[in-house]
């Protein structure tokens, strides 16, 4: 085997984004290696819990923007409800769910732009892409439906609809602790339960 290269050849900022973890068998080993070569790799391989090998960078825009849009999400879930107790008085909660819905879309927008951007990304550009748009497609089908109050002039509202706009709302709650775990966590399976029971 060659001699491995320094770490020290490579740039500050690639040092100062990721966090190196090491296998409990082999810590030693390469903790004596990292303070020989970079003092702030090898201070950072401590900071951490040995057992596995992280390379996610600290940027946190992506999950602050997830976070954002299922708020967006609740929020346009919780106007719909709202839109229905109040009817056939809609006009001002219709407003409220199109700027939230456009709003949602330029959340969805900055997203996108900035994976167009990230060499290395928190979660699989695939994945940061499907649920970017799934995220804001929630929004787009409350925007959809609240329009059609004001373009059909409805008349009644049957007492199933009531119940579904609940079914939503809690629906969609559910998904905003379990999109901010993605920060430290990809394994979801404790929110399984909440959400066959709606």
């Amino acid at each position: 085997m060659g001699t491995p290269r320094p770490i020290h050849r490579y740039p500050s900022w690639v040092a100062e984004s990721i966090h190196l973890e090491i296998p409990a068998k082999n810590h030693e080993g390469c903790r004596i290696f990292l303070n020989k070569y970079n003092p702030v790799l090898a201070q950072s391989s401590q900071s951490n819990h040995a057992g596995m090998f992280n390379l996610l960078p600290r940027d946190t825009v992506f999950f602050d923007l997830f976070d954002q849009l299922v708020d967006h999400g609740v929020s346009a879930a919780l106007q719909l409800q709202s839109t229905a107790r109040v009817f056939p008085k809609v006009e001002g909660h219709v407003q409220q769910i199109r700027d939230l819905e456009h709003a949602a879309d330029a959340l969805a927008h900055t997203a996108l732009e900035r994976l167009d951007r990230t060499f290395i990304t928190p979660l699989d550009r695939e994945d940061i892409h499907t649920l970017v748009g799934e995220l804001d497609d929630i929004i787009d089908s409350i925007d959809f439906l609240a329009k059609r109050f004001t373009l059909y002039h409805f008349q009644s509202i049957e007492a199933d609809f009531h119940k579904q706009t609940d079914v939503l709302v809690r629906a969609v709650s559910a998904l905003k602790p379990a999109v901010h775990r993605l920060r430290t966590s990809r394994k979801l399976v404790d929110y399984a339960a909440d959400l066959k029971t709606i």
